[in-house]
């Protein structure tokens, strides 16, 4: 199943996407939360609803709507940098003995196809593709074992960062926290607003 959230007179709505275009899928089955969140939160059998929804329900097609981020508020932007072995090989670096922890701010998510705006101290950007996690349901102390299916949809998205002045602006941003004994756990971001613009949702575990 696709999800997108889409713009409505009533603010940020999910939707089914199919070939025919989006299904609100609230409206198909008032059952279903009209919240992406919530959406996902709730688990599998609601997402086999929304699955439902998405094949019965009317389609407006796509070009009608306007997106939102698939996560329109997200809570978090945890990343992993160098986080395989080709990425490090071509950024001229050696993969880390520990993983490459930093943010990004909520405000730095965008929509797909939305303008990406430079800082001034920019002149142009780098991009990269990203696969994202979405924590649908949350929780502490999971195993590595899982089950991972029920609430890690998956999400294409692109990364631009500036090009030029990135070092520089975080290590003037004042904006570190304290180190541990292995890894330096810095609060590291770079996340100027409409930084991160992503794809419409592709979660590949909801049926």
């Amino acid at each position: 199943m696709k999800l997108i959230t889409y713009q409505s007179d009533q603010g940020p709505r999910v939707a089914g996407v199919r070939e025919d275009g989006a299904v609100d899928l609230n409206r198909t089955d008032p059952a279903v939360p009209a919240c992406i969140k919530r959406l996902l939160a709730a688990g599998p059998e609601m997402l086999a609803r929304a699955a439902d929804a998405t094949a019965v329900g009317d389609a407006v097609p796509l070009e009608q709507i306007e997106l939102t981020p698939p996560i329109p508020t997200p809570e978090k932007i945890i990343c992993v940098g160098l986080n395989y072995a080709d990425h490090a090989r071509e950024s001229g670096a050696e993969p880390p003995d520990v993983p490459v922890i930093f943010n990004k701010f909520p405000s730095a998510a965008s929509a797909h196809g939305r303008p990406i705006v430079l800082p001034r101290l920019s002149q142009q950007v780098d991009y990269e593709a990203e696969l994202v996690a979405v924590i649908g349901r949350g929780g502490r102390h999971i195993p590595a074992t899982g089950p991972w299916s029920t609430w890690l949809p998956t999400v294409v998205a692109t990364t631009f960062r500036p090009a030029t002045g990135n070092t520089a602006s975080r290590a003037g941003s004042g904006c570190w926290a304290r180190r541990s004994t292995r890894s330096p756990r810095w609060a590291r971001t770079w996340s100027p607003p409409t930084r991160y613009p992503t794809r419409t949702s592709w979660p590949s575990n909801c049926g």
